[in-house]
């Protein structure tokens, strides 16, 4: 919720554009923040997963850890990689709508049908 806060704030502002890559814009300092805290939870959860390994093991857990790291990881990086084509052009205009909000459009969609299967 923080990041959100923060990135409605610099919008305001008019310093925060999605998948602007540039240093000026603020959308490429809160996904390197976003990066350290998703690679710090997703490391504090394996660990957490070796230590109780034997603990656990009656409930066989190792699906739902995969699961979990299936809906957090993989949205982060689908939306990096679809926002990194559209900032590159490779995801372009499409009748009303920009490069970006196609493939924000895109990746929610995508996003959906993975849930969806996980579900």
């Amino acid at each position: 919720p923080l990041c959100s806060f923060v990135a409605f704030f610099f919008r305001c502002l008019g310093a925060y554009t999605d998948g602007s890559f540039s240093p000026d814009d603020a959308y490429l300092w809160l996904w390197m923040l976003q990066s350290a805290s998703i690679s710090v939870s997703m490391n504090a959860l394996v660990f957490f997963y070796l230590v109780t390994q034997d603990l656990i093991q009656p409930f066989q857990p190792l699906l739902k850890f995969v699961c979990i790291k299936f809906v957090v990881v993989v949205p982060y990086w689908q939306n990096f990689i679809f926002m990194g084509l559209a900032w590159w052009g490779v995801i372009g205009e499409y009748r009303n709508f920009s490069g970006q909000q196609v493939s924000a459009i895109c990746q929610e969609a995508l996003c959906c049908g993975e849930m969806l299967l996980l579900a």
